[in-house]
């Protein structure tokens, strides 16, 4: 038990992780929500296509790093299976991590880290350059086996919390104290 606190307390990169739906990026936007820092990173987000189907973007919150069009990082295939658009995690995606690295706001924000990315390797590198920087990190984290998101998830100075439905609530709590102590001592 004493181990585990004194790990969440150097914690600096902090990642939601549990099933679909079940409030995670919810949980990361209103821990934040007061926060009046400067904020970079990117948010990935359900958008549907000229067909109707669910599909999502990438989408920087830095207002200088934005793109005239927002890129699928999936492509419904004609198997009716997703396809990762691994460019966009290679264009936009490189990009935004690295005006974070340049820039440096307060706080970096990854939501979402997931499967796609397996083939965006410049990308996954300038995830890993971002959790090294002094610049707190806070995502979501798909909770899917993949080498990369394996690695993440065993950094020693990366925490992992697993949110479900039935701890949401406590999860939520408690997330919003671990972030608020973060950005207290980063000031």
């Amino acid at each position: 038990m004493i181990k585990t606190i004194i790990k969440v307390y150097t914690m600096k990169n902090i990642f939601l992780t549990g099933p679909i739906k079940s409030g995670k990026s919810t949980i990361l936007e209103q821990a934040i929500d007061d926060y009046d820092g400067s904020i970079g990173g990117f948010k990935t987000v359900p958008q549907f296509t000229e067909d109707g189907k669910r599909a999502y973007v990438l989408g920087s919150i830095s207002p200088l790093i934005q793109a005239e069009e927002k890129p699928f990082i999936c492509r419904l295939g004609k198997d009716g299976h997703m396809y990762a658009v691994t460019e966009t995690f290679e264009d936009l995606g490189v990009r935004i991590l690295q005006d974070c690295l340049k820039s440096k706001p307060d706080l970096i924000i990854m939501d979402e880290l997931g499967i796609l990315e397996a083939e965006a390797k410049t990308f996954q590198d300038y995830v890993r350059k971002c959790l090294a920087s002094d610049i707190p990190v806070l995502g979501v984290i798909k909770a899917k086996p993949s080498l990369f998101l394996d690695e993440l998830r065993h950094r020693s100075d990366v925490l992992v919390l697993p949110v479900c439905p039935e701890n949401r609530t406590e999860i939520a709590e408690n997330f919003k104290k671990l972030v608020a102590e973060l950005l207290q001592k980063d000031e």
